[in-house]
């Protein structure tokens, strides 16, 4: 048995089609949201899925919260903008037959103003999204959360996408970067880093470099460049800011 888990805020314009994705190898979709002011719950329950609500706690907190909502011990976790691919969808398929292990990774193929981004670092951008929780589940990172793999378990690479929607735009994606660049500012302040701008530039550079040429984010074109420019930009923001 497998818990489709998503969560939510003012995602009209995508979760559908995210949750439709997972029917058919889940047995249950559970939604959290951060109390969407559009669409999203009518939308949800229109579907079927479990519907949930909290203020939002940061992203592994949040999600954290979203798995232990859910009723099975393995857990399909989607972002709202991710769906699966029907080659996916048939492979999991096949794995649930057999007998789920207790992890495994799928390529995310991001998709950044209509184009499909092969270079910058984004391509196969492996991520875990379907686990056990009683072995592991989301770290309580705000920003960056990730799924915490305990040495000794086996992550099964499945070899089929799943399909990410980043950003519309530069500008879109500019701004969620700097929104992300905040919340890591607050992150770094709890662990108790500090703020320095030398070392802030000297990372815009290097971030840059590797990101357009190291990565071959050049072969994009002006995708590219402009993935790598918001990228150093988020790095710039992340490791300077003044204190108020």
């Amino acid at each position: 048995m497998i818990s489709g888990v998503i969560i939510t805020y003012n995602e009209e314009k995508q979760i559908q089609k995210c949750i439709e994705s997972m029917m058919g190898i889940v047995d249950e979709v559970v939604v959290l949201d951060s109390f969407s002011t559009d669409k999203t719950a009518e939308i949800c329950k229109q579907l079927g899925a479990k519907f949930y609500q909290q203020a939002f706690a940061g992203f592994g907190p949040q999600k954290r919260k979203a798995v232990e909502l859910a009723s099975y011990d393995h857990i399909l976790s989607l972002d709202a903008d991710e769906i699966l691919t029907d080659e996916l969808k048939n492979i999991i398929l096949e794995e649930k037959k057999k007998g789920l292990a207790d992890a495994y990774s799928f390529k995310r193929r991001n998709i950044f103003c209509g184009s499909f981004i092969k270079h910058c670092g984004w391509y196969p951008d492996r991520k875990v999204r379907l686990f056990n929780r009683q072995k592991m589940n989301w770290n309580t990172n705000i920003v960056h959360e990730v799924v915490d793999v305990p040495q000794g378990i086996n992550i099964v690479a499945l070899d089929a996408d799943m399909v990410h929607h980043t950003f519309d735009s530069y500008e879109q994606h500019l701004e969620s970067s700097l929104k992300f660049a905040k919340l890591s500012v607050e992150q770094r302040k709890a662990k108790g880093k500090t703020s320095n701008w030398l070392v802030a530039a000297c990372i815009y550079i290097y971030r840059f470099f590797m990101t357009y040429f190291w990565k071959f984010g050049f072969l994009d074109g002006k995708n590219g460049y402009l993935i790598a420019k918001v990228s150093a930009i988020y790095t710039f923001h992340k490791y300077w800011w003044r204190e108020k």
